[in-house]
């Protein structure tokens, strides 16, 4: 297991091969100290989703946006999606911010995240700091 583990294989992958569930084999993999690192998005998604948001369009770029500046390599069909997607609004001096009861928007057909008037205060504009990143790491990465 652990060379497959080494391989990248997903866990469902491997679970499919021993005729486990993937959560069996990654808890076989974290007893055996087998896991992969994983990446923590908090910065990228600073906020509390409620369940219904956490698969949003929305939430994926920023997680893809946020495994980009920590140097994690991403399909190109989806680093380039969530680039140009933060590109989008951060040219139209937009932000995204989340509000769990923020109805279907533009934005978010599913409610939740919306983009509203980027700050100007230094620090503050959340989107621009994310993709700022995002571009950083994938120059690094190169």
């Amino acid at each position: 297991m652990s060379d497959l583990i080494d391989a990248g294989e997903s866990y469902e992958t491997i679970g499919q091969m021993y005729g486990l569930s993937a959560s069996g084999v990654f808890q076989a993999a974290k007893d055996f100290g087998l896991t992969r690192p994983q990446l923590s998005h908090k910065w990228a998604l600073p906020w509390t989703l409620a369940a219904e948001h956490k698969a949003s369009k929305v939430a994926k770029y920023l997680r893809d946006l946020s495994s980009l500046a920590q140097g994690k390599e991403i399909r190109e069909t989806n680093k380039v999606t969530a680039i140009r997607w933060a590109e989008g609004l951060v040219s139209k001096d937009l932000d995204i911010d989340y509000r769990r009861d923020e109805p279907s928007n533009e934005e978010s057909p599913v409610g939740g995240f919306y983009s509203k008037p980027a700050s100007k205060v230094p620090g503050k504009w959340h989107l621009k700091s994310v993709l700022d990143k995002a571009k950083r790491g994938v120059v690094q990465n190169l």
